[in-house]
């Protein structure tokens, strides 16, 4: 299956893209992706390993399903006080 992954602010430019397309098995996972990713980008893994992953406007747990033609958003997580 072939999903579009679309990175946003700081992590675009520190990926150098502002979005991939990926092929990905059948039964993919975010978690499949997210390890697709770190692979893919090893000087960003620990960022992507934390990021928030929306797919088609929904946020999404690790183990969720992706459907072929999938729109997933990675965000970087924000922390503050």
């Amino acid at each position: 299956m072939r999903v579009g992954v679309r990175f946003f602010s700081y992590l675009a430019d520190l990926i150098g893209a502002q979005q991939v397309e990926l092929d990905l098995p059948a039964a993919a996972t975010i978690a499949d992706l997210s390890r697709r990713l770190q692979e893919m980008y090893p000087a960003r893994a620990a960022m992507l390993a934390q990021a928030v992953f929306i797919v088609d406007r929904k946020h999404a747990t690790p183990e969720m399903g992706l459907a072929d033609g999938a729109h997933v958003l990675v965000l970087l997580s924000l922390g503050g006080g």
